[in-house]
C-alpha cells in the first residue's frame, strides 16, 4: 500500500480439476487498485483498478493477459481483511497474425482472505 487509497500488489493463482483428464491454469500478475475506505472505521473497502501478468497451464496456451477489476474488502482489523473480486481476463493471443488482438477472456470470481503488510 502507498496510501489508504491506492495499492499495488503481485498475485499468484491456480486451479486443477481431473474430469476425465487432467487439466491444469495459473497466472502471475501485477495489479494496481483504488480503494475507497467506507465505515466508521473505514473497515469496508470497496476498489477498482486493472492487473496485467501471464497465464500458462495444461492444455491451456499460454498468454499475456490484462484485466479490468472491482471489488470489496471488509477489515477485520487493520491488517487482516475477507474479499470478494471479479475480473474480466482478456488474453493475448500469442497465435495471432494481428499484433495485440485480444482472444477468448472469462471472468474470474474470488473469495478469500488476504493480509496488510
Amino acid at each position: 500500500y502507498f496510501s489508504d487509497a491506492f495499492e499495488v500488489s503481485l498475485r499468484q493463482n491456480g486451479q486443477y480439476s481431473d474430469p476425465g483428464g487432467v487439466a491444469w491454469t495459473a497466472s502471475t500478475r501485477i495489479a494496481a487498485d483504488f480503494h475507497v475506505p467506507l465505515g466508521d472505521q473505514g473497515q469496508w473497502v470497496p476498489y477498482i483498478g486493472a492487473n496485467v501478468g501471464y497465464a500458462y497451464g495444461h492444455p491451456f496456451h499460454d498468454t499475456f493477459e490484462a484485466a479490468p477489476e472491482a471489488g470489496l474488502k471488509y477489515y477485520a482489523n487493520a491488517t487482516t481483511f475477507i474479499y470478494l473480486s471479479v475480473e474480466y481476463q482478456f488474453f493475448f493471443d500469442q497465435h495471432s497474425t494481428t499484433p495485440g488482438v485480444f482472444r477468448n477472456g472469462e471472468f474470474r470470481y474470488g473469495l478469500g482472505i488476504g493480509f496488510r503488510f
